[in-house]
C-alpha cells in the first residue's frame, strides 16, 4: 500500500477510495485485482501510481532525518484514543495531525515512528477487539490479527496509505522464538513485515517484533544488515543488501539475537550457525564495541539433545566450569615492556576489544550454545546474543575443563585501579608461555597511587581435574598449589616472577596488599604452558627427515606418498635441512611406482603362458638369460642355474613358492647390493639390455621390465 490513488470501489452502497496495495506476494483474499510489476518485483492493484515511485529498493545509505523526539511521540500515541467507531483512516489522520501542530517541520520518517508505535502499543496491550462489517473499523482490523486471520504488516500497510508513506508488504521466513540452527525454513516460519519509503530510501519495520510492553524501536528501520540474520525474503531485491542470500545460506548462517547489535557486536570467527567439533573445544570470537566493550557481561550455556529434548549440561565438580570467557584489548597484546618509555594514557590509545569464548564439551553429541550478554551501565537482565548448534564426534579422554574464578572472571578487577596498580605486560585473562623458562608480569605503581607501599601475592595452583575423575582430595589439590609474593622496585615497578617446569594448564591468581585494612584481589590469570614452539619445530624436522631417510630404502609406496605429502602440507620440504632427503624421496617415488607397475604386468602372466615357457626346448638365449637373471636376484645360486633343465623346475613351483609370488614378496634392502650387482653382471656378460627383450615376447619383457626397475631402485640405495 502507499499513496493514495484514484481507484475506487462501491462499498454498501457508497463510494470509498480502494487502498493501493503492494507486496512481494499475490494474497488468496480481499479479491483484489492484481498485476505484477517487475521492475520493483511486487503485486499491485495500481501500477499507474507505482511507476511514479522514485528509486527502486536498494541498501539505504543516508542517515534517518528525525525532527521530533520519541517522548512527544508517546504522548500523542497516548492521546489519540480508539473506539469501534474509528477508522483506521481516522485514527491515522488524528495521530499526524496532533504531530504536525507539534512541528511543522516533521519528516516522513517522523509520521512512520508515531504510526508504528501507535499500532505495536495496541497490538501489545489490546482488549478483545470485535469485528464489524466495515472493514476499514480499526477495532476489526486489531480483531482480524487477534484471531490470525491477517497480520500486522497488513494494517501497517493500511495505516501508511492513510499516512501517504508509499509501503510495501514483504512476506518470508523469520527465526523467532524456539528456532536454533539445524532447523530448516518451513511453513511454520513464514511471516510479513513491511519497507517504507522515507526520504527517498526504502527502510524496513517489523510491528510484530517490535510490540510489547515496552515497545522495542530496534524494528523501527532497523539495518538490513542486521535482519539478514532473522528476516528472509526469496525476492533478492527486497533484501535490501548489497549481496542478497539465498535461503540455504539464511539457514545455515548464525543465529544472531537483538541484543547482539544492540551491544554493536560484529562476529569475528563463528558466522556459521552449525558447527562441527572433532577436538572436543570449539572458540568463537566477536568485535566489541571501543566504548561499550569494557562494560558489558557474557555468559554461556551448553544443552545437549537427548531424548528429543535439550538439557542443560553441568558438570559435577563445582570448581570446575566448561567455557572460559575474557574480553582481550587486541592493541595491548604486546607483552615487551621498555620501562624507559612513558606509558601514554590508555584512554587516548584506541582500543580494539575482542570477546573470546572457548568452549570444552564433556561428550559427544549435539549440543546448543546460548551466549547471553549484558550491559553493566544499563544494569539490564542477560539476554540471547547468539545460538549455534555444534555437532561433537570426539572428545579426548585427557580432557581437561577451566576453572571457576571470581564473579570478576579473568583478567584485571577494579581493585588493580583503586590501589593505583596497572598491569604493563599481561593485559588480558589469559597468558600462553613455555614451559621450564621464566614468565615475568610486570605491574607499574601510578602516580595517583596512594601509597607505594604495595606488596602483590600470588597463588599459582594447577588444573588437574578432569570429567572423568572429578573428585580431588583437598590436601592432594594443595600440593599442586605455589604461592609467593613480591615488592615495588625503586622505579615502581613490581616483577612477578614464576618458574613454569611442566607442561600444563593453570590459575594463577594475585591479590594486592596496601595495609593491613585495605587488600584485595586484583587480577586473575589462565595459564597454559606449551613447549617451545622452534623445539617443535626441530623436532618435527628431524621427524620428517628420519621418515624420508627410512621410506626411501624399500618399495613400500604408501607410505612414501603419506610422508612426502606430510612434508610437503607443513612446507618443510623446502628447508634446507629436508630439501635434498625431500628430493631424492622425489626420485624414489618414481622407481617405486614403475617397479609396481611391472610388478603388476608379471601378475597378468597366466599359468599357461608359464606351462609354455617351460615347456620349451630350443629355448631363446636372451629368454635363458633373463629367467637365470630373475631367480638370482629372488636369491638362487647361480651356479646351479647354468642349464636350462635346472630352472624349469623352479619356474612352475606351486603356491607359495611360485614365481609371482616370490616376486611380489621380494624385498630390496633385504637382497643387498651384493646380490643385486651379481644378477645384473649376467646379463651385461651376455651384452643384453631388459628393454631388448620387448621383441621376444609379452612374459619376457615383463620380467624383463621388472629387473630394470630392481637395478635402478637399488642404485639409488645408500
Amino acid at each position: 500500500m502507499g499513496n493514495r490513488s484514484s481507484y475506487h470501489i462501491k462499498s454498501e452502497g457508497s463510494e470509498q477510495v480502494r487502498p493501493w496495495f503492494m507486496s512481494t506476494y499475490s494474497p488468496t483474499t480481499h479479491n483484489l485485482s492484481l498485476s505484477y510489476n517487475d521492475t520493483f518485483k511486487v503485486f499491485t492493484n495500481n501500477t499507474d501510481i507505482l511507476a511514479t515511485i522514485h528509486p527502486i529498493p536498494e541498501p539505504p545509505k543516508g542517515d534517518i532525518l528525525y525532527n521530533v523526539q520519541l517522548q512527544t511521540v508517546v504522548e500523542i500515541c497516548q492521546d489519540v484514543t480508539c473506539s469501534d467507531q474509528n477508522t483506521v483512516q481516522d485514527i491515522v489522520e488524528a495521530l499526524i495531525a496532533k504531530l504536525e501542530s507539534s512541528y511543522v517541520n516533521c519528516t516522513q520518517a517522523d509520521k512512520v515512528m508515531t504510526l508504528f508505535y501507535w499500532l505495536a502499543t495496541h497490538i501489545a496491550n489490546h482488549p478483545e477487539y470485535t469485528t464489524s462489517a466495515n472493514e476499514y473499523i480499526m477495532y476489526h482490523q486489531l480483531a482480524l490479527i487477534q484471531n490470525h486471520k491477517s497480520t500486522s504488516a497488513v494494517l501497517f500497510a493500511l495505516m501508511c496509505f492513510y499516512g501517504h508513506v508509499p509501503c510495501v508488504i514483504i512476506k518470508g521466513f523469520v527465526k523467532g522464538k524456539g528456532y536454533y540452527p539445524r532447523k530448516k525454513m518451513e511453513k511454520k516460519y513464514t511471516r510479513e513485515w513491511n519497507a517504507v519509503l522515507v526520504d527517498g530510501e526504502w527502510r524496513f519495520v517489523d510491528v510484530y517484533w517490535g510490540a510489547g510492553p515496552t515497545v522495542d524501536l530496534l524494528y523501527l528501520f532497523p539495518d538490513p544488515e542486521m535482519l539478514k540474520y532473522t528476516h528472509f525474503t526469496e525476492s533478492d531485491l527486497w533484501q535490501l543488501i548489497e549481496t542478497p542470500l539465498t535461503k540455504s545460506q539464511f539457514e545455515t548462517q548464525a543465529y544472531l539475537r537483538p541484543r547482539f547489535f544492540e551491544m554493536k557486536m560484529t562476529v569475528l570467527n563463528g558466522k556459521e550457525g552449525v558447527n562441527i567439533c572433532t577436538e572436543g573445544e570449539i572458540e568463537y570470537q566477536f568485535q566489541l564495541n571501543s566504548t561499550l566493550g569494557f562494560c558489558q557481561e557474557f555468559k554461556c550455556v551448553a544443552k545437549l539433545y537427548e531424548n528429543s529434548i535439550w538439557k542443560i549440561e553441568k558438570l559435577g565438580d563445582i570448581n570446575l566450569q566448561m567455557d572460559f570467557i575474557q574480553v582481550i584489548k587486541e592493541s595491548e597484546e604486546n607483552n615487551t615492556i621498555d620501562d624507559s618509555v612513558e606509558i601514554q594514557n590508555p584512554l587516548t590509545n584506541k582500543q580494539r576489544f575482542i570477546l573470546t569464548i572457548k568452549f570444552r564439551f564433556p561428550k559427544i553429541g549435539l549440543y546448543k550454545l546460548e551466549i547471553v550478554g549484558r550491559s553493566l551501565e544499563r544494569n539490564e537482565e542477560l539476554d540471547f546474543i547468539a545460538i549455534y548448534t555444534v555437532y561433537v564426534n570426539m572428545v579426548h579422554d585427557w580432557v581437561v575443563f577451566f576453572p571457576k574464578v571470581e564473579d570478576i572472571g579473568w583478567g584485571p578487577n577494579p581493585y588493580l585501579d583503586k590501589c593505583g596498580l596497572e598491569a604493563i605486560s599481561h593485559k588480558n585473562g589469559e597468558i600462553r608461555c613455555i614451559v621450564d623458562q621464566d614468565l615475568e608480569l610486570k605491574f607499574r605503581i601510578l602516580p595517583e597511587s596512594k601509597t607505594t607501599n604495595i606488596t602483590l601475592r600470588y597463588k599459582l595452583r594447577e588444573i588437574i581435574t578432569n570429567y572423568d575423575d572429578l573428585e580431588l582430595d583437598t590436601e592432594e589439590a594443595s600440593k599442586c598449589e605455589k604461592v609467593g609474593e613480591f615488592r615495588p622496585m625503586k622505579n615502581g615497578i613490581i616483577l612477578v616472577k614464576l618458574h613454569i617446569d611442566r607442561l600444563s594448564e593453570m590459575v594463577l591468581n594475585i591479590s594486592a596488599t596496601l595495609n593491613k585494612t585495605d587488600k584485595g584481589h586484583v587480577i586473575n590469570y589462565r595459564i597454559v604452558a606449551e613447549k617451545d614452539p622452534q623445539q617443535l619445530l626441530a623436532d618435527f624436522r628431524g621427524k620428517l627427515i628420519e621418515q624420508l631417510s627410512e621410506n626411501i630404502k624399500g618399495t613400500a609406496i604408501v607410505q612414501l606418498v603419506q610422508i612426502l605429502n606430510t612434508a610437503r602440507a607443513s612446507g618443510l620440504h623446502r628447508d634446507i635441512q629436508v630439501k635434498d632427503v625431500f628430493k631424492t624421496a622425489c626420485t624414489r617415488y618414481v622407481h617405486v611406482k614403475r617397479y609396481r607397475e611391472c610388478i603388476n604386468k608379471i601378475a597378468r602372466i597366466t599359468g599357461n603362458d608359464v606351462a609354455i615357457i617351460r615347456a620349451m626346448h630350443n629355448q631363446d638365449d636372451k629368454l635363458v638369460r633373463i629367467i637365470r637373471t630373475a631367480f638370482v636376484v629372488l636369491g638362487e645360486d647361480r651356479h646351479k642355474l647354468d642349464k636350462w633343465e635346472h630352472m624349469q623346475p623352479l619356474i612352475t613351483l606351486l603356491k607359495p613358492n611360485n614365481l609371482y609370488r616370490r616376486i611380489k614378496k621380494f624385498n630390496i634392502v633385504e637382497a643387498g647390493n651384493k646380490r643385486i650387482n651379481m644378477a645384473k653382471t649376467i646379463l651385461e656378460d651376455g651384452d643384453l639390455k631388459p628393454i631388448e627383450l620387448v621383441k621376444l615376447n609379452l612374459e619376457a619383457a615383463a620380467f624383463g621390465h621388472w629387473l630394470q626397475a630392481v637395478f635402478e631402485i637399488n642404485e639409488l640405495n645408500p
